[in-house]
């Protein structure tokens, strides 16, 4: 037993049995007493012969609260009150328990163990303790508490739920201790001072025919290495995968030079010669709905349009994304933030439900999730958040999301709340992404423009205008580049940290709409080309009369600006606004010179451009466009698909029936990626094959591009 004791602080009243104890005799009277009494038969009430104890603790026992399925000790003390030892039974109704026989010592003090097997909630009992006619209770109470989840916000970090303080505890993990780094590109993750590190995984696949890389989403890349091309004809590159390039002759029939439909130079034992074309010859890849174009009649002809199918689709839960262009994509993924989802212990899925954990809640029409699925439509995650809360961008450094009153940074492999930054009230919020990780807000409010560097570690102010800003953008040297008040700012920080400020003067730019990439940024009906000195030069492009610019609408490639407005389809006549039609024109990014337009959505059609995507065509020419359209026709039918504009033709590719109303759009290679409401309410997330279209960039600039990236306002 513990030599430490409870005690009470009012003991219980001592029992008296009325017989007075005399007062100890010495050995000699002792043994004369002894010798008296031998053979004597004394009655049943001489107090020395009594068995007697008495509880010499308090009444009741509080074990206070415990975690649910611990087992929780308490002692009470009995105490002999007589020279004779004393058997004492005890009993406890369950959560409690202790040993069912106690003996004490005559004389002495023994400590009792009552145990408390917590449950979940209060627990009452009672504790009994009996020797023959002699009898004590003590109340007992407990309280079983229930350990909640705890989940840290991420690697390197351990949460614990704390007793004492009814809370998660979170702490920072013990260095060495193992964790999952956030880039494939890093194994054998290690945590130091609170950061997950590791070390770089080795991609070399021992093959001379592949370039080795990574990449931090999809880990390990070998790539095909392209083998220089012979300088003779009807020799071909080869390559092997122990001594790399070389090459060899070439199989007969392989092109030597120029081919149509008429004639084409082949190889033929060795020899470039020169033979008739033969009828079904490929003369074009296969693209979004369109086969191989074969020759016909001397004639590269095209196949009609077939049935456009989806590669994959994955049915959700919940209301579609209240923002238009919802969709984010960066590398092979795809992530949006939707609301009204159904409350439940599971994620979202295909019929699933979301809890509302310690970042989201629940709006009046059910819960919000941050999700994210793959390019072949496996979802990543459904991370809980806030109803206010919606997405701007993705890139390296994470996910950045709009709440409130502020900013929200997330983790990009599984949307864990990082970090948030109180902004006050916005009338405009605009972000752009920089190569190392971080992010530039352009956050205007009634007071004007702050422009900030902002990432999970902290924000730095970089700039206060005056008034709102009408764009910012990163180049590709992490330059700043800030529209406002028809000032063009750029910010780049010296190697003292020191900050360069370039500006030049625009004017008028016509509207707030900005699009930027290498030195060039188009503004309105302006090119305006940026100089290392500070410098601008502004080209103003050409444009019909009574033409309305689409200010969100602009698409500028290495080599082309193109350009989305709405005018009638006869271009040179004036038009009422329902007779209006949706127009792209395409010009030189280096002269400004217009080199073609289309009609994307002819008049009588009410519909909408979700969204674009500039296609390198064969010979290094990138001035086609891919762009998804949505119509809604006489009746109320909605229809949209994919239009593509190519030199000297015009695919269209329709959805099928019941694909329903396209609400926002992205360009992967390979695939584009759609999220549409169906007419049954249901919402759809659907990749359609593109074929061979070369695609250029993707889509309208977002995050992690060289381009500006935007949202609606707020």
């Amino acid at each position: 037993m513990s030599p430490s004791r409870a005690r009470a602080a009012v003991e219980p009243t001592r029992q008296r049995t009325g017989v007075t104890r005399p007062p100890t005799a010495g050995p000699t009277h002792a043994l004369l007493l002894l010798a008296l009494t031998a053979g004597c038969r004394c009655g049943s009430d001489v107090s020395m012969l009594e068995q007697r104890f008495r509880l010499a603790s308090p009444a009741t026992l509080d074990f206070g609260r415990a975690l649910e399925g611990t087992l929780v000790t308490r002692r009470v003390t009995l105490l002999a009150e007589t020279r004779l030892g004393v058997s004492v039974s005890a009993s406890a109704t369950r959560p409690f328990g202790v040993e069912p026989l106690v003996d004490v010592p005559g004389g002495s003090e023994v400590d009792v163990e009552v145990s408390f097997l917590a449950g979940f909630g209060a627990s009452m009992g009672e504790l009994v303790l009996r020797s023959g006619p002699q009898e004590a209770r003590v109340a007992l109470s407990g309280v079983g508490v229930r350990k909640p989840a705890c989940v840290p916000s991420g690697p390197c970090r351990l949460s614990e739920y704390s007793l004492e303080l009814d809370r998660c505890v979170e702490a920072v993990a013990p260095d060495e201790a193992r964790c999952e780094p956030d880039s494939q590109c890093l194994e054998q993750g290690r945590c130091r001072a609170g950061q997950c590190l590791g070390v770089a995984r080795r991609c070399d696949d021992d093959d001379a025919c592949t370039s080795d890389g990574c990449s931090s989403d999809a880990g390990c890349i070998h790539v095909r290495r392209t083998c220089p091309a012979p300088t003779a004809p009807c020799r071909v590159p080869t390559c092997d995968a122990r001594t790399g390039c070389s090459e060899a002759t070439a199989p007969d029939g392989t092109p030597c030079g120029r081919a149509d439909c008429v004639s084409a130079r082949v190889c033929a034992s060795g020899q470039c010669v020169e033979v008739e074309t033969p009828e079904g010859t490929e003369c074009g890849p296969a693209v979004a709905c369109f086969g191989v174009s074969r020759c016909r009649d001397k004639r590269c002809a095209r196949p009609d349009a077939g049935a456009w199918e989806a590669t994959w689709t994955a049915r959700l839960d919940g209301a579609a994304p209240r923002e238009a262009r919802a969709l984010v994509s960066f590398g092979a993924t795809n992530s949006f933030t939707q609301c009204d989802l159904p409350l439940g212990g599971d994620a979202p899925g295909d019929g699933g439900a979301v809890d509302a954990g310690r970042d989201g809640g629940a709006s009046d029409a059910g819960a919000c999730a941050l999700r994210s699925y793959t390019s072949t439509g496996f979802e990543r995650f459904a991370e809980p958040i806030a109803p206010d809360e919606r997405l701007l961008s993705v890139g390296v450094g994470g996910m950045l999301l709009l709440a409130d009153g502020g900013v929200v940074f997330r983790t990009r492999a599984l949307g864990r709340f990082v970090a948030g930054w109180e902004t006050g009230a916005l009338t405009r919020a605009q972000v752009a992404s920089r190569s190392d990780g971080g992010v530039v807000l352009a956050l205007s409010s009634d007071g004007g423009t702050r422009v900030v560097l902002a990432s999970t570690a902290a924000t730095e102010p970089l700039v206060t205008l005056a008034a709102p800003a009408s764009h910012v953008a990163v180049d590709e040297n992490d330059r700043v580049v800030v529209l406002g008040e028809g000032v063009v700012r750029r910010f780049s920080t010296e190697g003292d940290g020191g900050l360069v400020v370039e500006q030049a003067s625009i004017g008028d730019a016509g509207f707030e709409g900005l699009a930027l990439t290498q030195d060039t940024l188009v503004a309105g009906a302006s090119l305006v080309r940026l100089w290392p000195d500070g410098g601008a030069t502004v080209v103003t492009l050409a444009a019909p009369p009574s033409v309305t610019w689409r200010a969100d609408d602009v698409l500028v490639t290495p080599s082309t600006v193109f350009l989305f407005f709405e005018a009638c389809e006869v271009l040179t006549m004036s038009c009422l606004p329902s007779d209006t039609a949706t127009w792209v024109r395409a010009y030189s990014r280096v002269t400004g010179a217009a080199l073609w337009e289309d009609v994307l959505l002819p008049d009588g059609l009410e519909g909408a451009l979700v969204g674009a995507a500039a296609v390198r065509l064969p010979g290094g020419l990138d001035s086609a466009l891919a762009a998804v359209v949505q119509e809604t026709r006489d009746g109320g039918a909605v229809r949209g698909g994919l239009v593509v504009t190519l030199d000297g033709g015009r695919l269209e590719c329709p959805f099928p029936d019941g694909t329903g109303r396209v609400a926002s759009s992205t360009f992967l290679p390979g695939q584009l990626v759609t999220l549409a409401t169906q007419g049954d309410g249901g919402v759809v997330l659907q990749a359609w094959p593109l074929g061979a279209l070369p695609l250029e960039t993707s889509g309208w600039p977002q995050a992690g591009g060289l381009s500006s990236q935007r949202r609606a306002t707020p």
